[in-house]
């Protein structure tokens, strides 16, 4: 399991109420995630692509 299946197990267990912020955060500091597993992840977590703008 990488930081992102640890991230969506969070919050499946409400651990942490979004995951975008998280995402975007590791993307930020230089954290390689690529488009398609950040689509995947919000789109499990039921979250907006939008979140991860600004």
């Amino acid at each position: 399991m990488g930081v992102v299946g640890i991230l969506m197990a969070a919050k499946r267990e409400g651990l942490v109420s979004e995951v975008a912020p998280f995402l975007k955060r590791l993307a930020d500091t230089g954290f390689r995630l690529s488009h398609q597993v950040l689509h995947d992840a919000l789109a499990e977590a039921g979250e907006s692509p939008s979140a991860m703008e600004s």
